[in-house]
């Protein structure tokens, strides 16, 4: 699974110094929901990261984990 935040560039223009905290929070909401079904990651890029993994609830446990 690649994930992506949706609309970033404006995120970055609108929280300024914000965004590197909000980023970081996002990118640990979704390893935290992703590792406990034993994803892998296996790459990030900007605000993406690619992970691997076996069931399908661990990308609707990152979602949820990101709108909570």
């Amino acid at each position: 699974m690649f994930t992506d935040i949706e609309g970033s560039t404006s995120l970055l223009q609108a929280l300024g110094d914000r965004y590197p905290e909000v980023l970081a929070d996002h990118h640990r909401l979704i390893r935290e929901a992703f590792a406990r079904h034993g994803a892998l990651e296996r790459g990030s890029a900007g605000d993406g990261l690619y992970f691997v993994f076996g069931a399908a609830q661990a990308a609707i446990d990152g979602q949820l984990a990101v709108a909570g």
